[in-house]
């Protein structure tokens, strides 16, 4: 439901398994992992990526992790502890819970939107009428990238932000027919959350903490910014010219940005 870099998809892969790491001596790779560590640090050095981490699993278990640059411009270096904001990589989480509510019957992939928000609607209330939640997932929905895009400068942080977000589609105007092409738009997932809430009773970030999170033992993964931020939050960046730069201020919209992540307590 958010938007990505791919220093922090690196960063949750180094991160949630660190309680693990040692489990096999480094030196058992020799010199393919100085290969893996030179090769990956060169190529985010390559990009400008100010930070991230990353990690080697082999039988569950982490057997090699490695850090890279800083996380705030204090010159604070990124650790497998530190917390980075995950942006459309969170999209898989949101599918996963997706998964489990279908496999516990709750959810039908094929069924129309309208079956669990009766209200749903775009511009078009017949031809949104014919959107599924597998039009959702697979960004077959019809409703462009630019609308999923309205959000990411609103700066709303309410519990009402998602619901909001997804009634406001009302005025929006599908692109194409339902189910006819693919176009990625981060809309299609908010309205999957949305989905999540109406059908569990819960917010969404409840059930992801509950039925995710704790169950893989990510006691250090957040579904708040001011959480994460108490634990040591990376900053985030804007390229400008090419070149990254802090954002103190970078908005925090949670119709669309929600999950921060970092190691198991």
């Amino acid at each position: 439901m958010v938007l990505a870099r791919v220093a922090t998809a690196l960063g949750i892969i180094g991160a949630a398994l660190t309680a693990r790491v040692g489990a096999q001596d480094d030196s058992a790779f020799g010199l393919q992992t100085l290969q893996i560590d030179r090769y990956v640090t060169a190529r985010l050095e390559r990009g400008r990526i100010p930070g991230a981490a990353w990690a080697i699993v082999s039988g569950g278990n982490v057997i090699h992790l490695q850090t890279f640059g800083r996380a705030d411009p204090s010159g604070r270096s990124v650790t497998a502890d530190t917390p980075l904001i995950l942006g459309s990589t969170t999209k898989s989480i949101t599918a996963t819970a997706l998964m489990m509510l279908a496999e516990a019957g709750r959810v039908e992939f094929d069924a129309p939107v309208i079956d669990y928000l009766p209200w749903f609607q775009t511009r078009d209330a017949g031809s949104s009428a014919r959107i599924t939640v597998r039009h959702l997932l697979n960004h077959t929905s019809g409703i462009s990238g630019v609308a999923g895009r309205e959000p990411l400068a609103d700066g709303d942080t309410s519990d009402a932000a998602l619901d909001r977000f997804v009634r406001s589609l009302s005025s929006v105007t599908l692109v194409r027919e339902p189910g006819s092409a693919f176009e990625y738009s981060n809309a299609n997932y908010a309205v999957l959350g949305r989905i999540i809430q109406e059908v569990t009773g819960s917010t969404f970030e409840s059930f992801i903490e509950h039925n995710i999170f704790a169950k893989l033992d990510m006691g250090n993964s957040f579904t708040s910014q001011s959480a994460a931020e108490r634990n040591g939050l990376a900053m985030g960046h804007r390229f400008w010219f090419g070149h990254p730069k802090p954002a103190p201020d970078m908005p925090f919209a949670r119709a669309v940005a929600r999950l921060s992540a970092s190691a198991p307590a």
